[in-house]
């Protein structure tokens, strides 16, 4: 989210202290950076409440919900205006599909207490007790800024690939090395192997099975050797392998695409 993210706070007004509470949640996310919108400070006397609960549900990135025991009766029950917030809510989820737009936050004890039904199965921040914890209002906050940790890239495999997965099915080898591969072009090369050295062309970085990348006949000594040319990835792992023992003799992996490998055999 390139923008300040936006969010509407639904909640019950179970006693002026909860409504504190929440002022003061909202005071100090807008410090953090979140567009908060509250009835406390943006409905005024003569609005009309059911188009202003309509357009914060609607119109903001979030809407954060407020779970009390309180909360949870009014909503089930679809009565006042937790229950028009509600029925609007569960709408927008059924048909915008879009889940993650609703947060639930626990403030009360007990989550199976508190949480409406729509939302029983939900992800929710738990913000009860006081003070409330702030490992979880980072998570919260995070989440809201589209920041949250995101899982490291896909290495390679720390093993060497088995030989036989790779075997060409046909004997016309040229055949078989334009056609393997996915997501990319799939270039080939074949080469009379006198020197008993055949190579294998692996997969590059972004996933082990995109592309089955080269192969060797150990009866006619040559090598159909491929190599995939896309945006996935960003290493290719060569073997060298031994014909008559299939004894993997040298491996390297090498950055970037490898677009020639006529340097295997003059060395």
């Amino acid at each position: 989210m390139n923008t300040m993210p936006k969010a509407f706070i639904s909640y019950s007004w179970d006693s002026e202290d909860h409504k504190k509470w929440v002022r003061d949640l909202a005071v100090r996310l807008r410090r953090d950076g979140v567009d908060v919108v509250l009835d406390q400070w943006h409905a005024i006397p003569g609005d009309q409440l059911p188009a202003f609960m309509e357009r914060a549900v609607r119109e903001n990135d979030f809407v954060l919900i407020i779970c009390t025991p309180r909360y949870k009766g009014k909503a089930d029950a679809r009565t006042g205006g937790v229950g028009y917030e509600g029925d609007i809510m569960t709408a927008e989820a059924m048909t915008k599909r879009n889940d993650r737009k609703f947060i639930p936050i626990l403030r009360g004890e007990e989550w199976a207490q508190a949480s409406p039904s729509w939302l029983a199965g939900k992800y929710y921040i738990d913000l009860h007790g006081e003070p409330y914890s702030e490992g979880h209002y980072t998570d919260l906050l995070t989440t809201l800024h589209s920041q949250r940790e995101q899982a490291p890239p896909i290495g390679l495999p720390p093993f060497q690939p088995q030989l036989g997965q790779y075997s060409f099915l046909s004997p016309d080898m040229r055949y078989e090395a334009t056609r393997v591969g996915m997501g990319g072009e799939i270039h080939y090369q074949v080469k009379e192997v006198e020197t008993g050295r055949v190579v294998l062309l692996t997969y590059p970085e972004y996933s082990p099975n995109d592309v089955k990348a080269g192969a060797f006949s150990p009866d006619s000594k040559k090598l159909a050797a491929a190599y995939h040319y896309s945006h996935l990835g960003h290493y290719t792992w060569i073997g060298i392998w031994d014909i008559g023992t299939r004894v993997l003799l040298r491996s390297e992996k090498k950055a970037g695409w490898v677009t020639d490998i006529s340097w295997i055999f003059e060395s």
